[in-house]
């Protein structure tokens, strides 16, 4: 997936989840940020990113926060594009698999569908951002939605149809995957009952540049209690 018109500024502050204050050619604007987590570690004042313009003149905002410079490495924060870089990475490296977008069943909405050899599995996915340690993490806060989509997919595996949750990692300097066991050791507990249920589970981590993010593959998925 190409990015286009990407401009360098600088983060000011944050004001709130969903809007920052950057400075772009020696000028403020105010910028959207496409991403609900902290990002404490990421969103500092004062970090460099790369942003793209937003023109509907609806908006509250000039341009949109798509990428952070963490010590050289780019991560992309924008939790939108996790679908789409699913598709795209299904269509090319499984193209005897069909990829569809997903729907509702019983009030439960899947991103996407993915039928290969007359299977499909419904799938849910999760975009990533954070790191520790050289190891992505999720999640960022304790979440009732991240719980109950774990508690739902478990269910329905066992019950009625195959579902799966991939994780889309957003950054290239990991090398593995765990639920981030301190902020939320439900999760951690929730994730282990899901692969011991047969839920598919993926981690997918992407590489990032100021021209493109694609999937490159994946990396192991750790549940120890460490």
């Amino acid at each position: 997936m190409r990015f286009s018109q990407l401009v360098k500024g600088k983060l000011l502050y944050r004001e709130n989840l969903i809007r920052g204050k950057v400075e772009i050619w020696g000028r403020e604007y105010w910028a959207h940020i496409p991403n609900n987590d902290k990002l404490e570690n990421l969103l500092v004042n004062g970090k460099s990113i790369y942003l793209f313009p937003t023109p509907d003149h609806t908006r509250k905002t000039s341009y949109a926060i798509s990428l952070v410079d963490q010590n050289g490495v780019l991560i992309c924060i924008d939790t939108r594009l996790s679908n789409p870089l699913l598709k795209e990475y299904i269509k090319k490296n499984y193209p005897d698999a069909n990829y569809h977008k997903g729907n509702t069943y019983k009030n439960f909405y899947f991103d996407s569908e993915i039928t290969k050899n007359d299977i499909t599995t419904r799938i849910i996915t999760r975009s990533v951002t954070s790191a520790e340690k050289g190891t992505a993490i999720y999640p960022e806060r304790i979440s009732k939605r991240d719980q109950n989509q774990l508690e739902n997919l478990i269910d329905l595996q066992s019950k009625i149809f195959n579902t799966g949750l991939f994780y889309i990692i957003q950054r290239s300097d990991i090398s593995g995957f765990k639920a981030n066991k301190s902020i939320d050791p439900k999760y951690l507990i929730l994730l282990k009952h899901a692969i011991d249920s047969g839920v598919r589970i993926n981690a997918l981590k992407c590489d990032v540049t100021l021209e493109e993010i694609h999937i490159t593959g994946k990396v192991p998925i750790i549940t120890n209690d460490e």
